[in-house]
């Protein structure tokens, strides 16, 4: 998309009625309560963020709780509390009528409570058999069909790339005529418990054919071979071995890479959110965990090299305020071997081997799954979900999912360690009244805050303005976009961005500093990019100057030289400090 240029504008006021802004989405979800100043950024302070819900014994969200009520700790200390909201789910309403601008006016304020809980729905092929996905997906559309109106749900399946199937809605028939789209694909990553045996059938029979007999015919009948042959077949075998095993490697590896990436993109596409976001992650498999040894597995003994990206991606999960929901879609896994690994021959299995065989695979089938339980437990805990396996009801734990993170309470304490070194700290909540069972994310690496660029925000904008991309709406934007015309041969584009939601340092004499990056990208009617303009509102205000921007709104405008034809616009902005991003949608027509 190019780089970003140099600033050739700080702001223009009143340009726009700041009124107008919300119209009527401002009497439904007004960002701010009026006379509440704008958040001011101070840059010794660094707030943790914790959303904790808390459920009773049945499994209800507990109501009315206060600060007064928690502790927190942070690696065993005493934190202080510096804020404190309580997330309640409300009762059901009417859906909203839709609000119409004037023309060519635009904007990302939703329409409905910008408070009601999200919930993003992940179907996961790339880690899971086809057989598996076959019976999730039906128990997918279960859930989605028993929906109540208003849930705002977003669908997306994870194969070779992540996948958006069909953004937020509140309309379940939507959802489900997307997930029709979804059909099983088998992972060329994962092997079934099957073809392992298969496999370890077939090496152990060519082992038994090299190795030291009393009588020189095997069970079956099979002959072995001479002594000269023995060797170079030994040699072979092994080398085949450990060239099944490097492939494993290499398949977990390729899954370990694309599911971070996927998880970094959806942790980016939701921080445009605002809120507490529930991930309700269908998949037979997770590749790896979080906190401090994300690669406890002994089958993931290779992968250590992906530390890294583990700890940055646990920090976008967190900062994006999503709780991860692990389901296994396996359902109850039983032990036993494949029916074709029961007969003598080929198969390497006889009365002499198949009790010992029989129980090699008993154990190693019991390890993978308390490991794999175990790895789900630690995603769940390190994010403030939970993981639900040993079940058939898929349907069931997507709206237990789906339910717990309706209510929460979000605690924000600034750390009294200040050292960011990028080790794990662990964090515990409790309640002074005892009985209850509190979610919450269990720790964060204190990855040191580096200091964002233009750049950061040209690749956050790139990524917030795929065309695949819902809207995003952490920074509330309206904006005038004018087509090219016989008095204008570009594309104009006006911004009023929301200042409530800008973040402002502080600097001498008073004075306050923001700094927003702008995109705006604009397509023909093939999806050809036919022109974009990247800027910087680099704003340094004076007192009075400020109190103007905070009653009328921060604004830029850009110009797009295209030709006059019928396109499709797609804006955002960036407050670069807090990396908040709101994205819009704008259909022109010839």
């Amino acid at each position: 998309m190019g780089s970003l240029r140099p600033p050739r504008f700080l702001f223009v006021l009143l340009l726009l009625p700041f009124t107008l802004f919300w119209g009527r989405a401002a009497s439904a979800s007004p960002p701010q309560q009026a006379g509440v100043p704008v958040a001011t950024f101070h840059a010794n302070s660094r707030l943790v963020q914790v959303d904790v819900v808390v459920l009773d014994a049945a499994g209800h969200p507990v109501l009315g709780l206060k600060p007064s009520d928690f502790h927190v700790l942070e690696d065993g200390k005493p934190q202080q509390i510096a804020a404190f909201d309580a997330h309640l789910q409300k009762p059901a309403i009417d859906p909203p009528h839709p609000f119409h601008l004037p023309p060519n006016q635009y904007t990302n304020v939703p329409e409905e409570d910008s408070s009601a809980p999200l919930a993003v729905v992940l179907f996961d092929t790339l880690n899971t058999a086809a057989g598996d996905q076959v019976y999730a997906r039906q128990q997918m559309l279960e859930f989605l069909k028993s929906l109540p109106a208003g849930e705002r749900i977003a669908l997306f399946a994870l194969g070779t790339r992540l996948r958006m199937i069909q953004t937020f809605t509140g309309k379940s028939d939507v959802l489900i005529a997307a997930s029709t789209r979804l059909l099983a694909s088998p992972s060329a990553f994962v092997r079934t418990e099957a073809e392992q045996q298969r496999q370890e059938d077939d090496l152990i029979y060519r082992e038994r054919m090299v190795a030291p007999t009393t009588g020189g015919v095997l069970s079956g009948g099979v002959q072995l071979p001479n002594a000269t042959s023995i060797a170079p077949l030994a040699v072979a075998t092994q080398k085949l071995r450990d060239a099944l095993t490097e492939q494993q490697q290499a398949a977990i590896s390729e899954r370990v890479g694309t599911t971070l990436e996927a998880l970094a993109e959806l942790s980016v596409m939701m921080r445009g959110f605002q809120g507490r976001k529930n991930l309700l992650w269908l998949s037979g498999g997770f590749p790896f965990g979080f906190g401090p040894n994300p690669f406890e597995r002994s089958d993931l003994r290779n992968t250590g090299h992906f530390d890294a990206p583990v700890r940055q991606t646990e920090a976008l999960l967190a900062a994006a305020q999503v709780a991860v929901y692990p389901i296994d879609v396996g359902g109850v896994h039983t032990q036993g071997t494949d029916l074709s690994s029961t007969g003598e021959g080929t198969s390497g299995v006889d009365a002499q081997t198949g009790i010992s065989r029989l129980n090699t695979a008993f154990a190693r089938q019991l390890q993978q799954e308390t490991d794999a339980h175990a790895t789900m437990d630690d995603i769940a805990d390190q994010t403030g979900g939970k993981a639900f396996y040993g079940s058939n009801d898929v349907r069931d734990a997507l709206q237990r999912g789906l339910v717990q993170g309706s209510s929460y309470y979000s605690l924000s304490y600034i750390p009294e360690n200040t050292a960011w070194n990028g080790k794990f700290r662990r964090i515990q909540v409790k309640l002074l009244r005892g009985g209850y069972r509190l979610q919450y994310r269990r720790g964060y690496y204190a990855i040191p805050e580096t200091e964002r660029t233009a750049q950061d925000s040209n690749v956050k904008l790139v990524a917030a303005l795929r065309p695949d991309m819902p809207d995003s709406t952490s920074l509330f934007i309206k904006a005038l976009i004018l087509p090219p015309d016989a008095g204008h041969k570009s594309l104009r584009v006006t911004y009023l961005i929301d200042p409530q939601q800008v973040t402002f340092s502080d600097m001498p004499n008073g004075r306050k500093h923001a700094l927003v990056d702008l995109l705006a990208i604009v397509w023909d009617k093939n999806g050809k990019d036919v022109g974009h303009a990247a800027d910087t509102i680099d704003a340094t205000l004076d007192q009075a100057a400020y109190q103007n921007v905070l009653h009328s709104g921060l604004q830029a405008s850009q110009e797009i030289a295209v030709q006059p034809g019928a396109y499709r616009v797609r804006i955002g902005a960036v407050d670069r400090a807090s990396q908040q991003v709101g994205t819009i949608d704008a259909v022109l027509a010839q």
